[in-house]
């Protein structure tokens, strides 16, 4: 069977064609890999922002109140109220703010403030025990519980500027978010869901970490050093902890 050759010229007319249609294909190629990528990629962050909440402190919160039911009775026996407690953590992370000041002429001070915040941790948990089995819940309760637990967090991290070796920048950008987290919780209630106390890097987790480097800063002085570091992280941690807050708000 004979066939007629193709004109040399004819191919040359339609190879314009077949380069815009390389072209058209390979950048269809190139949006299907990227949006495989992406769906991917938001797949691994949802599902580590789903987890998040198993990292807090937050989650012994139970057996912590457990153990405190003997104190809680205590306390009830001899008049306390819910907010004469929230008062009282306020007040104490005041006197844990100043040792902090005074750390360098009294090193013993960095041994009393993870102690003074043990005791802080007890007593919010004693607040809001003492209102919701004693029937003490009030919307005063609820502002001074709010408001109390943000400054007390400024009065803890603020007297970090006091260590030399610690970017005060880092320190303020530490309470910012911080505060920013406290935020993100309420927000949940205030979508009409649940006050939200996800971690990573929850209210008792910045008290644990507060305090582990008091007590390594006693012991080891040169810990300090590294400390632009164990708070750079924080505050990354806390960016992870708000989103992860804000996401379960939302859901």
């Amino acid at each position: 069977m004979l066939t007629c050759p193709q004109p040399s010229w004819l191919r040359y007319k339609y190879a314009p064609m077949r380069c815009i249609g390389c072209v058209l294909c390979l950048a269809i190629r190139t949006d299907y890999c990227a949006i495989i990528f992406a769906n991917h990629f938001t797949s691994s962050i949802t599902s580590c922002l789903d987890q998040c909440n198993m990292i807090s402190i937050y989650q012994l919160k139970p057996a912590f109140q457990q153990l405190l039911q003997p104190v809680l009775r205590f306390l009830h026996r001899f008049g306390v109220t819910a907010n004469q407690l929230t008062i009282a953590a306020v007040a104490l992370s005041g006197g844990l703010g100043y040792l902090l000041t005074v750390h360098t002429t009294y090193p013993i001070a960095l041994l009393l403030v993870p102690l003074g915040l043990l005791l802080r941790m007890a007593v919010n948990a004693l607040d809001g025990m003492m209102a919701r089995q004693h029937q003490m819940q009030s919307q005063l309760g609820e502002i001074l519980n709010e408001m109390g637990d943000v400054l007390s967090d400024l009065f803890l991290i603020f007297p970090l500027i006091t260590f030399s070796d610690l970017n005060p920048w880092l320190i303020i950008l530490f309470a910012i978010l911080s505060v920013l987290n406290e935020f993100a919780g309420l927000l949940g209630k205030a979508l009409g869901g649940a006050r939200r106390y996800e971690g990573p890097m929850g209210k008792s987790d910045r008290a644990l970490l507060l305090g582990l480097f008091c007590l390594a800063s006693y012991f080891w002085p040169s810990t300090p050093l590294i400390g632009n570091w164990i708070f750079g992280v924080a505050c990354a941690l806390l960016l992870l902890s708000t989103f992860t807050r804000l996401k379960k708000s939302l859901s």
